[in-house]
């Protein structure tokens, strides 16, 4: 199952308690990105509770987590049953994102935030790390 993304700012807000019929809108990132350290992707908690929620709707085992990989442009997501044995894992309580090794580099020093509309809709945001 994989859903195309946009991601806009991060500062829509936080999201709503309980998600209704989650219609991913997107992730929207600058993919050109520069040398970066050796910092990782993190999670806002509000992206934690949505990446937890989504997983576990859609799959049932512990291993299962948000697979970030490269689209044309823009970065596609899946929910993914468990990490491809290459693939970097970022984790915030309980919360799993999986990508490849190019797609972190992409990410890191980045902030994944998630916002959930009224109407329902999910909506991802990278911002540079504070």
């Amino acid at each position: 199952m994989t859903e195309t993304l946009a991601i806009p700012s991060a500062s829509d807000g936080p999201p709503r308690e309980g998600l209704r019929h989650p219609r991913i809108l997107g992730i929207v990132a600058d993919s050109e990105t520069e040398e970066r350290g050796t910092a990782m992707l993190t999670l806002t908690e509000n992206a934690g509770t949505v990446v937890s929620d989504l997983v576990s709707r859609a799959s049932e085992t512990d291993t299962a987590g948000l697979r970030i990989q490269q689209g044309d442009n823009r970065f596609d997501i899946a929910i993914a049953d468990a990490p491809a044995p290459t693939e970097v894992v970022v984790e915030r309580e309980g919360a799993r994102v999986f990508m490849d090794a190019p797609v972190a580099q992409v990410l890191d020093e980045m902030t994944l935030d998630a916002v959930v509309t009224p109407e329902g809709d999910i909506r991802f945001a990278l911002a540079p790390q504070l």
